[in-house]
């Protein structure tokens, strides 16, 4: 802690500054902490956030999936890494279920798992909103499955 390689912020100074949730807020407040962490010499940022805070009914908390999805904007081109904790027994299944949709890689219980129901962001973003697919959105999805496809029929035919 003295050497300012561990810092712990309360939900009230990441997520809920001044009162409510807004998710481009956080995204700049990690950008800030990562430009600070580079500042003095770290090679990255890793962050962990425990999620519970959005059951405080807050205003903004609606809007946490729309921050997961910014998240996928921020990281890969950043130097951070982030890993949001969600216990499964605290959280209604439709938020898990865009918990999962926005995140590509997760960990169920002690396993790390490419995720095959994970949606780009723009793309998420669309359907979240209730708009209409896109034909891009349909290729990207019907060729993913292709894919898929053809690597088990390939481990098929290795294991024959």
């Amino acid at each position: 802690m003295n050497s300012r390689q561990f810092t712990f912020l309360t939900r009230e100074e990441a997520y809920l500054k001044g009162g409510d949730f807004n998710p481009d807020r956080m995204i700049e407040l990690l950008k800030d902490i990562e430009t600070q962490a580079l500042r003095e010499g770290f090679a990255g940022l890793r962050v962990t956030g425990e999620m519970s805070w959005i059951l405080t009914k807050k205003p903004g908390v609606d809007r946490l999936i729309e921050y997961e999805a910014k998240l996928n904007d921020f990281i890969p081109s950043s130097k951070s890494i982030a890993l949001c904790q969600y216990h499964e027994r605290l959280f209604e299944p439709d938020i898990l279920y865009d918990v999962l949709r926005t995140h590509p890689l997760i960990i169920i219980h002690d396993q790390l798992c490419e995720n095959p129901y994970f949606l780009p962001t723009d793309e998420f973003m669309i359907i979240s909103r209730g708009e209409r697919v896109t034909k891009h959105i349909y290729e990207r999805i019907r060729d993913d499955i292709l894919e898929r496809q053809d690597s088990l029929n390939e481990r098929k035919r290795a294991d024959e």
